[in-house]
């Protein structure tokens, strides 16, 4: 449905040298241009980052800005480390109108990720 973030290495060859290393995500990439016939990268892509704790947030729009609304969706955070392995994790989500945080076992290249839902407060 839509890419929060996408960090990748833009020096040497540039980030297309990288991007097959993201088995899920390049695949997805891959059809979804297919159809939109655009490329999202330069958009959602950020420099890659040393190891640390990072916040993604969702405003709950598709690419063309469009509010989806509740249900199932599936969460995805991949690394592929230069001379490392490729990792990921995946968790099936619902999302309705209760709040949840939910922790997510790490791996060998992602230590832990969480995914918190909540309604943004209505503003004042």
């Amino acid at each position: 449905m839509r890419t929060l973030a996408l960090l990748v290495s833009f020096g040497g060859a540039g980030p297309f040298q990288w991007l097959p290393d993201l088995k899920r995500w390049h695949k997805s990439d891959r059809d979804r241009k297919l159809v939109e016939k655009s490329e999202i990268l330069f958009t959602v892509s950020r420099p890659t980052r040393q190891p640390g704790k990072y916040k993604v947030i969702w405003d709950g729009k598709d690419y063309n800005g469009k509010q989806r609304g509740g249900g199932i969706y599936t969460v995805y955070v991949e690394a592929a480390r230069e001379h490392g392995t490729y990792q990921s994790i995946r968790k099936q989500v619902t999302l309705a109108g209760k709040p949840f945080t939910e922790e997510l076992k790490g791996n060998v290249e992602i230590k832990s990720a969480s995914i918190e839902y909540r309604r943004k407060a209505p503003a004042k």
